[in-house]
């Protein structure tokens, strides 16, 4: 009937150009601000029509939302630490995290620019769809990192383990 799927190539295509308005978004919104950050200039350097950007993200907050999401995966989870790390513990992994971090700021500022903008946004619905989106998707995967230090006896069992997680993501953020 006329309900047949999209061919594959045509669905490629599709995330293909999602993703790059997405790169051009990450750098223009970085360089720039929220504010600063024009959805014409995105879509040029896109190589795509301005209607093009709405379609795929409805409203300039959507498209800085689906920045943001792509600049918090781009980063290693906490369990990520090397295995040595690890092996030291809970607090190793973060003073490791915490030294390492700097460097990587300066290799690769464009997420760390875009995910700080979310972070501190004044846009209240924008902030709201953020942090929604860190609870659901843990992107640092701050839960099992938590978990972990419980399970190692380092982190505290009479604190919920939810305030914990806050606490961390607060240090890291800061």
């Amino acid at each position: 009937p006329g309900w047949a799927r999209p061919p594959t190539r045509a669905l490629e295509r599709q995330r293909t150009k999602r993703d790059k308005i997405i790169a051009v978004a990450m750098e223009q919104f970085a360089a720039s601000g929220y504010e600063g950050a024009r959805v014409e200039a995105i879509a040029a350097g896109a190589g795509v029509s301005k209607g093009a950007v709405f379609s795929y993200f409805t409203s300039k907050a959507g498209l800085f939302l689906a920045a943001y999401q792509a600049a918090a995966r781009s980063f290693s989870r906490y369990l990520d630490a090397p295995g040595e790390v690890l092996d030291r513990g809970f607090f190793a992994v973060i003073r490791y995290w915490l030294e390492y971090t700097p460097h990587m700021v300066s290799d690769d500022w464009i997420p760390y620019r875009v995910t700080l903008l979310g972070n501190y946004c004044s846009d209240l619905q924008l902030k709201h769809w953020i942090n929604q989106y860190l609870v659901r998707e843990d992107p640092y995967g701050t839960r099992p990192f938590v978990r972990y230090g419980i399970d190692r006896g380092e982190v505290r069992t009479d604190l919920d383990a939810d305030l914990v997680v806050t606490v961390v993501d607060w240090l890291m953020d800061r």
